[in-house]
Order: structure tokens, then C-alpha cells, then sequence
């Protein structure tokens, strides 16, 4: 098999000089000949660490967009205005309205132009996706038997009243190594155990030898991160995370699973 090579285009910190930092994720994926961008942060980072990192916007062959949130479809319009033609897949629903609640209110975090939604060759991901040998886009995660990591995120529903978003616009990649399964995912809000089981749905007698990206833990109860870092411990090989995780929620990760969970930064670089 090909190598892989994963780096961190944006994330909420930094590890290299000249790259920006801010809350969003998106990574490069280099695999069997194929240039991927996973997701694609808030906008503000992309093009200069794109620059600094020297990954021209020419070389890239699709983008992937795990969810519908602003800090990972913002900088979408940065791609799509230079290569109105790439290929972009996801779910139709990442094209929904999406909120928060804060306090008494609501505020808006969805996708903030809707319009480019008539502007992008969008590829649907309802159902799991060859984007090339031995890349897989997930599709929509067909049974979601454990609790899922929406903590105060909305949709509106046919009546106009705020309801919890289900996520099923949250798709995943997934890459084939000769150690086993690479699975990246931008927030993980369905939950670890649902991705990594979907994932072995998929394909199937395969080991999970990394997962990449965050999984939504901040402000989580500390058994919510023990029962985390149990399932890391006894289904995958190694974790690289960030974004979402939350850094206390990393901390204790980190002191329970030790060298098998990294930070996941802004030019990071993974090898496979």
C-alpha cells in the first residue's frame, strides 16, 4: 500500500512558526495519489497556512466536509472561488440552519453562506463513498446505539422550535494502511464508540490503527472521559485529537492512555 500523510492545516493552536492558529480544523490528506482536504476551519487560517506549508490550492483533488459548523466550512469559499470545479462531498443536511444556545438566546454556527451551496460541485454523501481506492467517505452513520455529543447544539424542526441537532449530516473519512485503519473525523459529535463501530461496518476485520481529530469532550463529566479513554484503550491504536477534545479532557487522556494519544496542532504531520 501507498503511504499516507496526514497534516494539520488548521487547529486552535500552533506548533510551527509563520501558521495561524484558530478554533476550526481542517487537515491535508495525501494518500494513493490522491491530495484531500478534510474539512477546511473557520477561513481566517487557511489560505496563509496553506502558503507557509506550500499545499497550492492546484494540487488539492476533492474537499471533504465532515459537518455542517462554521469552524469547519468557513473557508470552503477560499477553495471554491480559485477551483469553482473540485469535487466537494457531504451530507445535504451540513447546509441546514445550525445553532447554540448561550445563556438565554441562541446564536447562529452553521454554514454562514448558504449560497454556496448553487456554487460547489457537491458531491452527496447520504451513503458511504469510494472517493478513491482505499479511501472511503462514511456516509451518514446508519444506527447510533450510544449517546452522541451534542450538548447544547440545535436544529429547528418542521415547526420552527429549536431541537436537539442529531447530527446526520456527520460523515467521516477513512483511509486503509498497511497497519489498519486511519479514521479522521472533524468533531466526533455522534461519539467515538459510533464512529469507530460504523467504521468497522464498513470494513470489516480490520484493526483501528489511529484515529485523528477531535472528539468533543469539553466540559464533558470526568466518567464520560474515563468511558473515552476505556474504548480508546481497547479498540484503537493511537489518538491524535485536539479542537474539541478540550485541554483538561486531554490532560486526563493523556495521563491514562500515555504515548498512545498526541496533540493533533496546526502543522502537525502524521506518516502511515
Amino acid at each position: 500500500m501507498s503511504s499516507i500523510k496526514i497534516t494539520g492545516l488548521v487547529e486552535n493552536y500552533v506548533s510551527k512558526a509563520g501558521l495561524i492558529g484558530e478554533h476550526g480544523f481542517s487537515v491535508l490528506v495525501d494518500a494513493y495519489g490522491k491530495r484531500i482536504l478534510f474539512d477546511t476551519g473557520q477561513g481566517k487560517c487557511l489560505e496563509n497556512n496553506m502558503r507557509e506549508l506550500n499545499v497550492p490550492p492546484d494540487s488539492i483533488d476533492a474537499v471533504v466536509l465532515s459537518h455542517g459548523h462554521y469552524d469547519h466550512t468557513c473557508g470552503l469559499k477560499y477553495i471554491v472561488d480559485l477551483r469553482p470545479e473540485i469535487p466537494v462531498y457531504g451530507h445535504p443536511a451540513l447546509w441546514k440552519n445550525k445553532y447554540k444556545k448561550v445563556g438565554s438566546g441562541y446564536i447562529e454556527i452553521g454554514v454562514p453562506d448558504k449560497m454556496l451551496r448553487e456554487k460547489v460541485n457537491f458531491v452527496d454523501t447520504r451513503y458511504a463513498v469510494e472517493l478513491a481506492k482505499n479511501i472511503t467517505v462514511s456516509g451518514q452513520v446508519s444506527k447510533v446505539a450510544n449517546r452522541i455529543n451534542n450538548k447544547g447544539l440545535l436544529v429547528r424542526n418542521a415547526e420552527n422550535k429549536y431541537v436537539p441537532d442529531l447530527f446526520e449530516d456527520e460523515v467521516f473519512l477513512i483511509v486503509e494502511s498497511d497497519k489498519g485503519l486511519v479514521i479522521m473525523s472533524g468533531c466526533c459529535h455522534l461519539g467515538l464508540k459510533n464512529v469507530v463501530e460504523y467504521a468497522r461496518v464498513l470494513i470489516p476485520n480490520k484493526k483501528i490503527a489511529a484515529y485523528v481529530g477531535g472528539l468533543h469532550l469539553k466540559n464533558e463529566t470526568p466518567e464520560r472521559i474515563q468511558e473515552t479513554g476505556d474504548y480508546i484503550e481497547s479498540n484503537i491504536e493511537r489518538v491524535y485529537t485536539g479542537h474539541c477534545t478540550g485541554i483538561d479532557a486531554y490532560a486526563e487522556l493523556k495521563a491514562k492512555l500515555k504515548g498512545r494519544i498526541s496533540y493533533f496542532s496546526t502543522g502537525s504531520i502524521l506518516e502511515f
